[in-house]
């Protein structure tokens, strides 16, 4: 990892883990595939069959969450190594262009990343591993690069050779931590000009019933890494949501559950 924005004398205000991956020419796939504003018995059906089958994703996981035009969206979220998601998806891909479709009560929607991992970062506030992590072949850690601004980016590996800003002008059409956790998914959600942030969801994760499990996650995506780090860096939404965090941290310590 890189230490280039740490500043000197660091010390990490609580202990945190990230991951090793050792085939780094094969990167991580995301998918999301989901329901919006209808029944979610096609999309079931659909996944029984996909996602949970003989030829099953690396992990799978679900969540809820319900928009900015407050529709309920119901998501399925898989991983793969992009070696093996090429043939999965020629499998299973007949379902989504399938014109029946588009007569039933829900709308649908896919979203499929290919994260390689030279630009992805992970850290965790306990050893265990949760979603694309999963897939990892190592946890390293306690770690020291996060904490701080730019702590993101020096988790990075690629962050030492290349200038990760993105140059490209944004489109102008474009209890105690949850409360001040979904205050700054909103911000980041509501305010795309402002933030470079085109996507924000403050995603419920569900198990296979869709019941809320008592874990969160926001998935967003912007212009480029600085969009999060300059919120994360001075925004007031997100000082509540750091505040809080470090307060629960002091508390509990590597026993956090976060």
């Amino acid at each position: 990892m890189n230490r280039a924005n740490m500043p000197e004398g660091w010390v990490a205000p609580a202990p945190a883990w990230t991951n090793h991956w050792a085939n780094e020419n094969d990167p991580i796939v995301a998918g999301y595939f989901a329901a919006q504003g209808g029944d979610t018995g096609a999309l079931d059906a659909w996944a029984a069959e996909a996602l949970f089958g003989d030829d099953a994703p690396r992990q799978v996981e679900q969540g809820h969450f319900v928009d900015a035009s407050g529709a309920n969206n119901h998501l399925y979220i898989a991983y793969w190594r992009l070696s093996q998601y090429g043939g999965w998806w020629q499998l299973h891909r007949g379902w989504w262009e399938d014109k029946a479709r588009e007569s039933e009560p829900a709308a649908y929607w896919r979203e499929i990343l290919s994260m390689p991992l030279e630009r992805t970062e992970t850290l965790h506030s306990t050893a265990g591993l949760h979603g694309a992590s999963l897939l990892a072949d190592d946890t390293v850690g306690p770690i020291e690069e996060h904490g701080y601004a730019g702590g993101m980016r020096d988790r990075v590996p690629v962050s030492t050779t290349v200038d990760l800003r993105q140059t490209v002008p944004i489109d102008a059409t474009l209890e105690t931590l949850q409360p001040v956790l979904k205050e700054g998914m909103r911000f980041l959600r509501d305010n795309p000009v402002e933030t470079h942030c085109y996507s924000m969801r403050y995603v419920i994760k569900t198990d296979r019933q869709w019941q809320p499990l008592n874990e969160s996650f926001g998935l967003g995506y912007a212009t480029d890494i600085f969009a999060f780090e300059d919120w994360a860096r001075s925004h007031p939404t997100h000082l509540a949501i750091f505040d809080n965090f470090m307060v629960m941290a002091g508390r509990f310590g590597e026993n956090i559950q976060l």
